[in-house]
């Protein structure tokens, strides 16, 4: 703000004294707008489109003034500042080293090359999982790059400083840099035009960084995406106990060896950033990447003679004739979880507990529906005839089993077709009242009737005259239970007695001997009344006579 002011200042005067203008209170109110360096620059645009020369020279001597008093300030300034450090940060010395200097609230702070690039990545690759920051994905948070003896961000003219720096002496200009300087050190601009190269290298730089502890955690983890992949696409008894065998030897696996792993936990920590995003293509390639890199890594073999004869060659062959098929699955049970996630959050079923309720009810009515249609089920395959009314089967008396099938039809076995073809029709409207329109679940959760492998045909139709017949006992059985149980109902309803003690509990109890006393009339409810008052005064009268003759 105070250059502004120079600036203004030299402009005023200019204005003031030139004697070719015309308008100057125009010009000096004009002038009022110029607030920052960007509006000055605005300004000299708006007046070279207007082709004022005048204005335009002005401009220009000023601008030339205010550099060479801006330099002579900024010459006074570092001439009698401290220098604030003669070694870097690790404490090594700075005499015979190429230095670049920033000047700073009165102080100057020396920088080699490798120091402020490391400074520079660190702060533009930040690696962060629960960012706080306006800038961040579930990965990356990118910091301005900032003094680390104040922490203080460095200004922009002390980043284009150190880029022409770097250029002359000939240093390399990483490629992180370059991308921040091409983004005109906006922190905002740079993080949404690469975003994906950000996290990917800060991704790396952290799996990098981290402890052998810390990435042996990673690696179990990409170590059970690995077998989830193989046993899904691959499966097969022999991978599966050869997959068991890999991760043991993982899990006690010796922790200087975990560094050889850092490619396969950034593939896995990759997984994982792919879906956040949504990026399926992505997503799924990472996945084949971290199943070939484990196949094919040698410091852990996946291989193990002593269990299978199996390679990884014959495990990356089917994996590369497959390939289509596994990325359509993938591409597939991606969306399907996509589906699911979207509908939970849209019902917001964990933030209300009467949905949950009404979830797990609904739940167990459906269960009964099934078990119901199953029950049917049951009985039409087993017998083929089935009773509307009642749900059971009818007892008429079957036919023996033959051990020859005939093929020529007779006028028994047209009848018996015919009945049971009207019998499925009554099935079938069985069935549709029990669902509820919900006929979708009876296929998915029919009854499959099933026998020994080992009979023959001949003797099938024994067996099945057998199961027939333990059907029947036992749903006579359950029809015996039914009857008791609405007799003993009806019994309760009809006696008092059994109507009081039905309940459990001594406050139903209680319910029940004041519903049956509000029936009563107006001189039983008072006979009662009298008689209860009589019998507590009989018990006060027997407790005195107790009390007195212990005294006494």
């Amino acid at each position: 703000m105070n250059n502004i002011k120079i600036f203004k200042s030299l402009l005023s005067n200019k204005i003031t004294h030139c004697e070719e203008l015309t308008e100057h209170s125009k010009e000096l109110t004009n002038m009022i707008k110029i607030t920052n360096i960007s509006y000055k620059f605005k300004y000299y645009d708006v007046k070279n489109k207007q082709d004022n020369k005048i204005m335009i020279q002005l401009f220009c001597e000023v601008q030339k003034a205010y550099y060479i008093i801006s330099n002579f300030i900024s010459k006074c300034k570092y001439k009698y500042c401290k220098i604030f450090n003669n070694e870097d940060l690790l404490f090594n010395s700075l005499e015979n080293e190429i230095v670049f200097k920033v000047f700073m609230n009165k102080f100057i702070y020396k920088f080699t090359y490798y120091e402020l690039v490391n400074i520079i990545n660190n702060s533009l690759l930040h690696f962060e999982t629960n960012s706080r920051q306006t800038i961040h994905n579930i990965f990356s948070a990118p910091l301005e790059i900032k003094n680390p003896y104040t922490n203080v961000v460095f200004s922009k003219n002390i980043l284009y400083n150190f880029y022409n720096f770097i250029i002359k002496y000939n240093y390399n200009v990483p490629l992180i840099f370059k991308l921040y300087y091409d983004s005109d050190y906006e922190i905002c601009k740079f993080f949404t035009n690469h975003e994906n190269y950000i996290t990917i290298n800060s991704i790396k730089k952290h799996i990098k960084n981290s402890t052998n502890t810390y990435k042996h955690d990673y690696l179990i983890n990409a170590v059970t995406i690995f077998t989830a992949f193989l046993n899904k696409h691959l499966y097969s008894h022999r991978l599966t106990l050869l997959l068991n065998n890999f991760k043991i030897r993982i899990y006690n696996m010796e922790m200087n060896k975990v560094s050889y792993f850092d490619a396969i936990i950034v593939n896995y920590l990759l997984i994982i950033y792919y879906y956040k995003i949504k990026h399926e293509k992505n997503h799924v390639i990472n996945k084949i990447k971290l199943v070939t890199k484990l196949l094919k890594n040698n410091i852990i073999k996946f291989t193990d003679r002593s269990i299978s004869y199996l390679e990884t060659k014959d495990i990356l062959e089917l994996i590369n004739n497959n390939y289509e098929n596994i990325i359509n699955l993938e591409f597939d049970d991606i969306a399907n979880i996509n589906t699911i996630s979207n509908n939970y959050d849209n019902r917001d079923l964990y933030n209300n507990r009467n949905i949950i309720n009404n979830l797990f009810s609904r739940e167990a009515n459906r269960i009964n529906r099934i078990n119901r249609i199953n029950r049917i089920n049951r009985i039409y395959t087993s017998r083929g005839t089935i009773n509307t009314e009642t749900s059971t089967e009818t007892n008429e008396p079957l036919d023996e089993p033959t051990n020859e099938p005939t093929n020529e039809p007779t006028s028994e076995s047209t009848s018996e077709t015919t009945n049971t073809t009207s019998e499925t029709t009554n099935t079938t409207n069985v069935t549709d009242n029990i669902i509820n329109n919900d006929t979708s679940n009876v296929n998915n959760y029919s009854y499959n009737y099933r026998f020994p492998l080992n009979l023959e045909y001949e003797n099938f139709n024994n067996y099945e005259y057998e199961n027939i017949q333990n059907l029947n006992h036992n749903q006579e059985h359950q029809q015996q239970e039914e009857n008791s149980t609405r007799k003993y109902e009806k019994e309760v309803q009809t006696d008092p007695l059994l109507s009081i003690n039905i309940s459990d509990n001594i406050i139903t109890n209680i319910k029940y001997g004041f519903e049956k006393i509000n029936k009563f009339s107006l001189f039983q409810k008072l006979l009662l009344l009298s008689n209860v008052l009589n019998l507590l005064f009989m018990i006060n009268i027997m407790n005195t006579i107790y009390l007195f003759y212990f005294i006494l």
